[in-house]
């Protein structure tokens, strides 16, 4: 599984330590679904963007993955 993020990934580390709601979509070739954060296990792979291309997925900017509650 690997998980969309739109942001940062210091952006996104700021926002689980303010305690706030992160959700990510995540892609595979049937559908596509929303997940928070929490949710995922410690392993996840996280890729983050900031734009998406012509036909509407995400471009990958940077990339992390999921260990202790945070984004490694």
């Amino acid at each position: 599984m690997s998980l969309y993020i739109h942001g940062t990934k210091k952006g996104i580390n700021e926002r689980i330590a303010a305690g706030e709601k992160v959700t990510g979509i995540d892609y595979s070739p049937r559908s596509s679904k929303m997940m928070d954060l929490k949710s995922v296990p410690n392993g996840t792979g996280i890729k983050f963007w900031l734009k998406k291309d012509f036909s509407g997925t995400p471009i990958a900017k940077s990339y992390g993955c999921v260990k202790g509650g945070k984004i490694i």
